[in-house]
């Protein structure tokens, strides 16, 4: 799920602004020392928030495909 669709859905959920949700992102953000994405962060204030998404898409990375 994009960042864009999981600000939507905490906007639809949790009747907070773009401007709120995206403060709460950026500050969970700093919270983990920049270790997490935008869209980490966005699914940990939605859980934050009670608000429950679709699980993340696993990416599969096989060694095979990487190129040094």
């Amino acid at each position: 799920m994009s960042v864009e669709k999981i600000i939507a859905e905490i906007e639809k959920n949790a009747k907070l602004s773009r401007a709120e949700i995206m403060q709460k992102v950026n500050k969970k953000i700093e919270d983990l020392f920049g270790l997490v994405t935008q869209e980490a962060a966005s699914y940990l204030v939605a859980k934050d928030l009670g608000i429950n998404l679709p699980q993340l898409e696993r990416k599969s990375l096989q060694i095979k495909n990487i190129v040094t």
